[in-house]
């Protein structure tokens, strides 16, 4: 270090002393980024201006990771729509910051939000690749209760991840039989569509059990002769839930089906029927 530089005396060029390489933070150019100096490359921490967007640097452009205070849907930072915002999270390239539980809430809050902007992405995203986040956008579809959500949701009961099945299932239970019970209904009479899937066949099933509704008595008592063994037994457990003596005689004759399990399927049905 130069004598005159310890007494304060630096040969400055521009921002750095030509002597002993110490800057000065009044002649640093920070107009191209709030990060580094366009004179001499030095970087600086916490240099951007968030007060206009939470995820824009208004000095210089730069983007992040949005820290946006919340309040009823809206930014009280920046005023930017948390539906808007979390839309971008779960859709554009941000998604790949974000951990998968952070994603499965932003989509389950879009729900709770209730705007139903958000209902299409909603539905394209019970085929994302992250089964957080395809349980998310489930969960919150059958919060919004819009009628757009059944044929997504019950194309989705193909679903191979159980805990996205049964959202899945929570979903169509939620939005009620008003809306969806002739849709879970065709996927038991629509045995040539859905041959290839018969995991649908199970799901509806068991969905239509638990609605409660009897209307699903005839196609269930139907589908006691389905070729596959677990859509029989699904199709007794309904049964058995909705609580229908029509179903009485249909069940006893399942006593004696070739696979064990609907045989008890059908005899746990019997004794919630009283028999």
């Amino acid at each position: 270090m130069a004598i005159t530089c310890s007494i304060g005396l630096h040969k400055w060029n521009g921002c750095v002393c030509a002597d002993c390489d110490k800057t000065r933070e009044k002649e640093h150019d920070w107009s191209n980024n709030c990060e580094l100096c366009a004179r001499c490359g030095r970087s600086r921490v916490n240099g951007h201006d968030w007060s206009k967007s939470c995820e824009l640097c208004s000095q210089c452009g730069a983007s992040r990771v949005a820290t946006h205070r919340w309040d009823n849907g809206t930014c009280s930072v920046c005023g930017a729509s948390q539906v808007d915002a979390y839309i971008k999270y779960l859709t554009g390239p941000e998604k790949q910051l974000f951990k998968p539980i952070f994603l499965e809430n932003a989509a389950v809050t879009l729900g709770k939000l209730g705007d139903r902007r958000a209902v299409t992405s909603l539905i394209e995203l019970l085929r994302d690749d992250q089964p957080e986040i395809r349980r998310g956008a489930a969960k919150s579809l059958g919060m919004m209760g819009d009628v757009r959500a059944v044929p997504p949701l019950v194309d989705a009961l193909r679903e191979t991840d159980d805990s996205v099945r049964e959202a899945v299932i929570a979903a169509l239970e939620q939005l009620g039989p008003e809306l969806s019970i002739d849709a879970l209904i065709n996927v038991l009479d629509d045995t040539v569509h859905y041959s290839l899937w018969y995991t649908y066949r199970d799901a509806a099933a068991y969905t239509l059990g638990r609605f409660g509704d009897k209307r699903a008595v005839e196609p269930l008592i139907k589908t006691l002769g389905d070729e596959k063994a677990f859509v029989r037994r699904a199709a007794a457990e309904a049964l058995g839930l909705l609580g229908d003596a029509r179903a009485i005689t249909p069940l006893k004759n399942s006593l004696t089906d070739e696979d064990k399990s609907v045989g008890k399927a059908a005899a746990d049905a019997l004794a919630k029927l009283g028999m």
